[in-house]
């Protein structure tokens, strides 16, 4: 089948407690903890009958020790790239998700203005978004699916460009961007033909 399965990557310390006291990760290279392995062991176990032609994953180590586990049960070539990198959120890192989303918010609704010590939520989609499209091509080229280990960002940016339709100029549905009520767990999917 045809596809990009989109992974977000295993738990890690700074996702303790649930969302009211998860912190953003953004580009802090931080480890699995033990639920963020066993996260991936599952990921992987359940994707191994889609038989993915190859795994794609971030370079940060959360998301490399996710990929790997996937590439290891499903028996097909990794490889590393700083396309899916997170939303890289430079001062906000470490602080309580609830207490600066409405700052990221107000970024997501005006994308050029950098985030101090990061980068500009368009500089995030100009670096992810064309990646993506280019996977999702390939898939189709190969009738066989492509796994994409990444970010909670990056997973909210993917239901964002496609709920806008996919454009070619890499628009986003704002309100998707910004809506967290179905936000895919650590070591969850999704799916895009």
């Amino acid at each position: 089948m045809s596809e990009v399965i989109l992974i977000r990557h295993g738990s890690t310390k700074l996702n303790a407690g649930g969302v009211s006291a998860e912190r953003i990760r953004g580009w802090s290279d931080i480890d699995l903890d033990k639920r963020g392995q066993k996260e991936a062991q599952e990921i992987a176990a359940r994707l191994s009958v889609d038989q993915p032609r190859m795994v794609y994953a971030s370079d940060l180590r959360r998301t490399k020790e996710t990929g790997m586990t996937v590439a290891r049960a499903c028996h097909c070539p990794i490889a590393f790239t700083d396309k899916l990198r997170p939303w890289n959120l430079g001062i906000m890192t470490g602080k309580e998700v609830s207490k600066v989303l409405p700052v990221m918010n107000k970024l997501v609704e005006h994308p050029h203005i950098p985030v101090p010590d990061g980068e500009a939520f368009n500089d995030f989609r100009d670096r992810y978004l064309p990646f993506l499209k280019q996977q999702i091509e390939e898939s189709r080229m190969y009738h066989k699916p492509t796994v994409l280990v990444a970010h909670s960002r990056n997973v909210q940016l993917a239901r964002a460009w496609d709920k806008a339709g996919r454009p070619d100029d890499f628009s986003y549905d704002v309100d998707r961007m910004q809506d967290y009520k179905d936000e895919v767990p650590p070591g969850g999917e999704v799916r895009l033909k």
